[in-house]
């Protein structure tokens, strides 16, 4: 009944005559679906486990590195009229190399020789200065001639003075003398008036004395006089020598008001020197905006004034240009949400408009058609789109290079990667819609990189095996095995994969049905390297430097967050203030234009 005895009569029984055999045994296109359903299965679970790469995707363009090596458009410095073409669109030139012929169309520049007559009244004022500065001179000089003739003057009149103080002193000395005398004889008057009353002196003699009196009288007043006239010569001298110092200061004062003005007139004349030479330098100047030329060497991509005789203002563009040199980059936007999730050196894989491409964006490894780059720039203010943008730069370190075709303005898809996860963790991740995580920065992923692939080198997914063997023209075998496996770390591996074999002289212990033989096995290892094998020790050293690299990373992750929350608090508290200045402004706007609106 069970069907586990060893004489089993199933052979002597003819299923076919009875129903419930019928209805009870299983048929092997059954059989072989159940079979199949927990092969996919299982090998759906196996994939569970696969590495995924997170990825932020965004669209952008092609554009520079450098800013001078971006289209460009050439301006016109002066306005004018168009004369003569010299290239046309599509052309290669060089910097320097001479794009269009202007002429002039303003009035005040008509004169062909307008340099020339400027530079003449240049001349004709530079010759003014040197008269100015000859007259200055000369003035100079007179005030020199003052100043000498003052000295000699004021010499000439302090020796009067001198001459008039010494004349006083002798006069002095004579008035004094001249009193004395006085004295004397209304002495001798008096003892010869008091002998005659006496009877002693004769009359005679007292009229004799009295006319010495009247006669040193007279020398007295005479004396006086002299004095006085002596002391009025000595003042007559010193207004005459304050006269002639006021007369030459004054002199000197007009000579030098006079080479003031002179120097005012130079310096005057300097300016206009100054001003002419500018205009002239202007002129010759504005002369060579009269052709146009290359800024660097580049292709000429499109012309935006046409005709001739046709007139441009200044500053306005006349024609694109695409420069000759230049290293590509691609301009891309993200979103502020994924703004935090990227660092400098981080790479980015994109896909080019034109150029076919096979993308699996969890795997970047098996993508084809894609181009690796590295951000070389994040913005850190928000552009009107609402967007940040970053600028990535070719990695070409794999020897790869972008498509030499690729020109700036063509379209791309960029896939910034980020950290590796299993399948499940990001199928669980897009399921609650939480954000992926961040990249490790270069220089912390970097160092551990080597010994990182030494250890998975044992545990790769991939497991590809083909053999083949051609001779003129002729297969004679070809094998291969394409699947994957997954090994624990007790040893058991798991291995799911599809064998094909063909080929003419193939060996027999090789041939398998066609069009080939699907693999599902499970490996477990009894006696070899049951307590100890490569695979397990490859195992524990990797864990071992995941922990520790998972603490690095987790110190990491924690000031990021940190940082960001710091960023995003300054970020609000600006972002408010802000609105309410805006606000504000809106208000102070409408109070405005409803006073204005009560006045008009």
């Amino acid at each position: 009944m069970l069907n586990i005895s060893p004489d089993s009569i199933t052979a002597q029984i003819q299923q076919e005559k009875y129903k419930s055999f019928e209805k009870t045994s299983l048929s092997s296109a059954n059989v072989m679906f159940a079979r199949w359903m927990g092969g996919l299965f299982l090998l759906a679970l196996i994939f569970m486990f696969l590495p995924w790469t997170q990825n932020i995707q965004s669209k952008g363009k092609v554009t520079t590195l450098r800013p001078e090596h971006r289209p460009q458009t050439v301006q016109s410095t002066i306005a004018g009229q168009i004369e003569r073409w010299y290239v046309r669109e599509g052309d290669t030139v060089r910097r320097g190399d001479t794009i269009l012929h202007l002429t002039e169309i303003k009035s005040e520049y008509f004169d062909p020789q307008i340099v020339e007559r400027t530079q003449k009244q240049v001349n004709a004022k530079t010759g003014s200065i040197g008269a100015y500065q000859r007259k200055g001179n000369a003035l100079s000089e007179q005030i020199s001639a003052y100043q000498e003739e003052l000295i000699q003057k004021r010499n000439q009149l302090q020796n009067k003075v001198q001459q008039s103080r010494l004349k006083i002193i002798t006069d002095s000395i004579a008035f004094r003398r001249a009193i004395l005398d006085d004295s004397i004889a209304r002495v001798q008057l008096a003892r010869t008036d008091a002998l005659y009353k006496d009877g002693i002196k004769p009359r005679t003699e007292v009229e004799d004395k009295r006319f010495k009196v009247q006669e040193t009288e007279a020398k007295v007043v005479d004396a006086r006089n002299k004095v006085n006239i002596a002391r009025q010569e000595l003042q007559i001298v010193r207004t005459e020598l304050r006269q002639v110092m006021a007369e030459t200061a004054q002199k000197i004062a007009k000579a030098e008001s006079d080479i003031a003005s002179a120097l005012s007139e130079q310096f005057s004349t300097e300016a206009d020197v100054s001003k002419l030479s500018i205009q002239v330098a202007n002129y010759r100047q504005r002369n060579t905006f009269y052709y146009v030329l290359a800024p660097q060497d580049g292709v000429v991509a499109k012309a935006l004034q046409a005709g001739i005789g046709e007139n441009i203002k200044e500053g306005e563009a006349i024609l694109s240009i695409l420069p000759k040199q230049y290293t590509l980059a691609v301009e891309m936007y993200v979103k502020p949400l994924d703004y935090p999730l990227l660092n400098l050196g981080q790479e980015v894989r994109f896909l080019f408009d034109g150029w076919p491409a096979i993308v699996f964006s969890g795997w970047p490894g098996f993508s084809f058609g894609t181009f690796k780059g590295d951000i070389v720039a994040i913005d850190n203010i928000i552009s009107d789109n609402g967007k940040y943008r970053i600028l990535i730069a070719p990695d070409e370190r794999d020897g790869k290079k972008w498509p030499t075709a690729l020109r700036p303005g063509s379209g791309a898809q960029g896939i910034a990667l980020l950290q590796n996860v299993p399948l499940w963790y990001e199928l669980w991740r897009q399921l609650n819609g939480f954000p992926p995580l961040p990249a490790m920065p270069i220089y912390w992923f970097a160092r551990p990189k080597p010994r990182f692939v030494r250890r998975v080198g044992l545990l790769t997914p991939n497991s590809i095996r083909i053999g083949n063997k051609n001779l003129l023209m002729e297969r004679y075998y070809r094998i291969g095995e394409m699947g994957a496996k997954v090994t624990t770390q007790w040893g058991v591996e798991f291995k799911g994969a599809f064998n094909s074999a063909s080929g003419t002289y193939l060996n027999p212990e090789n041939r398998l049905p066609d069009p080939g033989q699907a693999v599902l096995g499970l490996t477990v290892p009894l006696l070899n390297g049951l307590l100890f094998d490569g695979n397990r020790a490859g195992l524990q050293n990797a864990q071992l430097d995941r922990d520790g690299l998972a603490a690095e990373r987790q110190g990491l992750l924690n000031d990021l967050l940190l940082q960001a929350g710091i960023t995003y608090i300054n970020w609000a508290i600006a972002y408010n203030q802000w609105r309410v200045t805006e606000q504000a402004y809106q208000l102070s706007l409408t109070r405005f234009r409803g006073i204005r609106a009560s006045y008009f």
